[in-house]
C-alpha cells in the first residue's frame, strides 16, 4: 500500500468522514461511497456484508491510523472515496 493511502485514511477520520465497524455499517442509514475492509475480518461479519449486497475492498489495515482494531470502515465522502480508490491500484 502507499503512503498516500494512509494520507487519506487519516484524513477521512479527522474530517469525520467514515463509519467504523461492520454493525455501524449495516445500521448506517445515508449512502456511503466505499468500503474498506481487514484482510483479517471474520467469515460472519463478510456473510453479512455479502447479505446486503454491499461491495467492499479487502486491504491490510494499517497500524498508522491509531485506532485498534478496526476490521472495517465505510467512506462517506465522495472525493475522498474516489481519492481513495485511486490510490489502491
Amino acid at each position: 500500500m502507499n503512503t498516500n493511502l494512509y494520507k487519506y485514511l487519516g484524513f477521512a477520520i479527522r474530517k469525520n468522514s467514515v463509519v467504523i465497524g461492520v454493525d455501524n455499517i449495516l445500521n448506517y442509514k445515508k449512502k456511503f461511497y466505499f468500503i474498506l475492509i481487514s484482510n483479517d475480518l471474520s467469515e460472519n461479519s463478510i456473510k453479512k456484508l455479502n447479505d446486503r449486497g454491499i461491495v467492499y475492498y479487502v486491504i491490510e489495515m494499517p497500524h498508522e491510523l491509531k485506532i485498534k482494531n478496526i476490521k472495517a470502515i465505510a467512506l462517506t465522502d465522495e472525493n475522498l472515496a474516489d481519492a481513495i480508490k485511486n490510490n489502491l491500484s
